[in-house]
């Protein structure tokens, strides 16, 4: 066989182990006030479906909002923290109408 050969078989065995590893990973979240640090009063919440493609390393979500009492003015995704404590903002969320 030629070297070429063995080569791109390789890869492309490497390629497939890879993608059969590949994993959809689904989070739903339910967010409201008091899971906020510190916890706040509000009759605003949300929920969010959250995918990671373990692959392609994409994140999406969708979300839905109810008992706003203003326009959304901003949403983000924030860092690991202790439940006592808030993580840095990770991702800005375009909510479309800020």
């Amino acid at each position: 066989m030629r070297p070429a050969f063995i080569a791109t078989l390789a890869a492309t065995m490497i390629l497939a182990a890879a993608t059969a590893r590949a994993e959809l990973v689904r989070m739903p979240i339910a967010l409201t006030s008091s899971n906020e640090v510190p916890a706040v009063k509000s009759p605003a919440s949300a929920s969010a479906d959250v995918t990671l493609d373990t692959a392609t390393r994409v994140l999406s979500w969708a979300m839905k909002f109810s008992g706003l009492t203003t326009a959304a003015t901003a949403a983000h995704f924030h860092g690991p923290a202790a439940p006592t404590a808030n993580g840095g903002i990770i991702v800005p969320i375009n909510i479309g109408n800020a």
